[in-house]
C-alpha cells in the first residue's frame, strides 16, 4: 500500500467517523424528541386525559375500539386486566375496519380511514384518538405526540363539539387546539 493510498484511507475513515458523530449528536436526538410516544405511555396518558372530558369522565366504564394498532390494543388490554388507571374498560376490541357498534373511544392508526373515522366519531359521539398529531388537522379529535422529549396534546375543537365532547379548561390550556 502506497503512502498516498494510506492517506486516502485515513481521510475516508476520519470523514466516516465525523459523519457518525454528527449523526449521533445532532440528528438522532431530534428524531427521538419528535417520535411517537411508546404505546404504554400513550394509553396511560389517554386514561388521564379522559378525566378532563365531561361525558366520558362521568361514565362508570368505557368501551374502546382500536383500529389497526396491535401494540396499542395490547397496552389497553394490560391496563384493563391490571386495572392501573382510574377508568374501567368494559369492552375492548381491535379490527382493521371501523366497528358496526358504538364505542366511546376509537384509537386510529390507519391514515386511509381518517375521514370515515371522523364521521363515525361524530355519529356515535365518540372520542377519536391518534398518535399522529398531524391527523388532528384532518379531524381526529385528540392527537398524542412528543415535543422536545415531552408529551404534547393536540385537540380538534370542531370534531370535539360535533361529537358532543366538552373538554375541561385545564386540558385546553396545555393542549394545542385546532378548529
Amino acid at each position: 500500500m502506497t503512502q498516498e493510498s494510506r492517506q486516502n484511507k485515513n481521510n475516508h475513515l476520519k470523514h466516516s467517523v465525523m459523519v457518525l458523530c454528527c449523526l449521533c449528536f445532532f440528528v438522532l436526538p431530534k428524531i427521538s424528541l419528535s417520535s411517537e410516544l411508546p404505546s404504554s405511555l400513550q394509553v396511560i396518558l389517554v386514561s388521564k386525559i379522559l378525566s378532563y372530558e365531561a361525558k366520558l369522565s362521568s361514565k362508570e366504564s368505557i368501551s374502546i375500539y382500536v383500529l389497526a394498532s396491535p401494540t396499542i390494543y395490547q397496552a389497553f388490554h394490560k391496563l384493563k386486566v391490571k386495572g392501573y388507571s382510574e377508568i374501567k374498560i368494559s369492552n375492548l376490541e381491535i379490527g382493521s375496519n371501523l366497528p358496526n357498534s358504538t364505542f366511546d373511544l376509537v384509537y386510529i392508526a390507519d391514515e386511509a380511514q381518517i375521514e370515515a373515522a371522523v364521521e363515525y366519531a361524530i355519529q356515535n359521539n365518540a372520542l377519536l384518538i391518534s398518535s399522529n398529531p398531524k391527523w388532528v388537522t384532518q379531524g381526529v379529535t385528540l392527537g398524542l405526540g412528543a415535543k422536545e422529549g415531552r408529551p404534547k396534546f393536540y385537540i380538534n375543537l370542531t370534531t370535539s363539539t360535533a361529537s358532543g365532547l366538552q373538554w375541561d379548561d385545564k386540558i385546553l390550556s396545555i393542549a394545542q387546539t385546532y378548529r
